[in-house]
């Protein structure tokens, strides 16, 4: 009896991997040669300790150092903008202040760098970044924006809603956010490729925000086009390569228990960054990848897509 019952409760753990979402008629296809002169760069604000059984169910006990990154998108007639904010000026000081005791633990923080102590490496300054894009506002994605103050953020609705109140466990916080700007992307421009609904941020192409709810409820995927190829920033619909490029595969168990809003819908997403992954031009980087540490250009280079 106590075996079947320990094989019950396995079965019940188990996962059934759901069919692609993406028909076999789905097209995808970007005009280079009429996209602007649009340039993407990398930058690590922290790097945090991931365990492989947490970032993939099955995974191993190893533990790597992985990034906290933001990428810095310069548009030639719109200006400069962020996908995310990282880690701030605040969490360098003191990351018990934030992200808080428990998670500063928990992630293990270190090399702790805020983008705005980068940008004058390019010339720049806070007030030159138009607006921060967010895959979500979850702590280590959004803390950034405290040194951001006249910076608009940019994400859906439903996103911005559930980040507005301090849910700690859910990994937000909305301290570094509360008095900022805010406009929320529409998706109202239809499907794109695979995902059934986008927004052509400026209209021309080169940065599409790409419905991508799952881990949050408001989770986007960002694609970016160059005229050299094509960038695919899935945030953290998988923190790690391994969540995506054999098909989906969710992430440990806690992780969905306890922070991820709809794991099982976010496998949908990852079938649809699968395919993308598979399309000539296309790069995809996932949200804490610690390959991301080597082989993105080292800042402020811009990011070369992959032959």
């Amino acid at each position: 009896m106590r075996r079947l019952g320990l094989l019950a409760l396995v079965a019940g753990c188990s996962y059934k991997v759901p069919p692609s979402p993406v028909a076999a008629t789905t097209s995808w296809r970007v005009d280079r040669g009429a996209l602007p002169d649009s340039s993407l760069r990398a930058y690590h604000t922290a790097t945090l300790a991931m365990k492989e059984k947490q970032a993939l169910r099955g995974g191993s006990k190893a533990v790597s150092r992985a990034p906290v990154s933001v990428y810095l998108f310069e548009h030639p007639t719109r200006g400069w903008f962020l996908i995310d904010a990282g880690f701030g000026r605040v969490t360098a000081d003191d990351p018990e202040d934030y992200p808080g005791r428990f998670a500063a633990k928990l992630f293990d923080l270190g090399d702790v760098k805020p983008v705005v102590d980068a940008l004058p490496d390019l010339q720049l300054g806070a007030d030159d970044i138009e607006a921060v894009f967010l895959t979500h506002l979850h702590t280590d994605h959004a803390g950034g924006l405290a040194d951001l103050p006249d910076a608009v953020v940019r994400a859906p609705q439903a996103e911005w809603t559930v980040a507005s109140r301090k849910r700690g466990l859910k990994g937000y916080d909305p301290a570094p956010y509360a008095e900022h700007a805010f406009e929320a992307l529409a998706f109202d421009d239809g499907p794109y490729g695979p995902f059934p609904a986008h927004d052509d941020v400026f209209g021309d192409g080169s940065l599409l925000a790409l419905a991508g709810s799952g881990h949050t409820p408001g989770h986007t995927v960002y694609l970016v086009n160059l005229p050299t190829g094509s960038f695919l920033l899935i945030g953290d619909a998988a923190w790690v390569d391994g969540g995506w490029v054999d098909g989906p595969r969710p992430k440990g168990w806690l992780p969905r228990k306890l922070l991820e809003d709809d794991w099982k819908q976010g496998l949908d997403v990852l079938w649809r960054v699968h395919w993308m992954s598979e399309q000539e031009g296309v790069t995809v980087i996932s949200g804490h990848e610690a390959a991301n540490l080597r082989r993105l250009a080292t800042w402020p280079e811009p990011m070369r897509p992959a032959p």
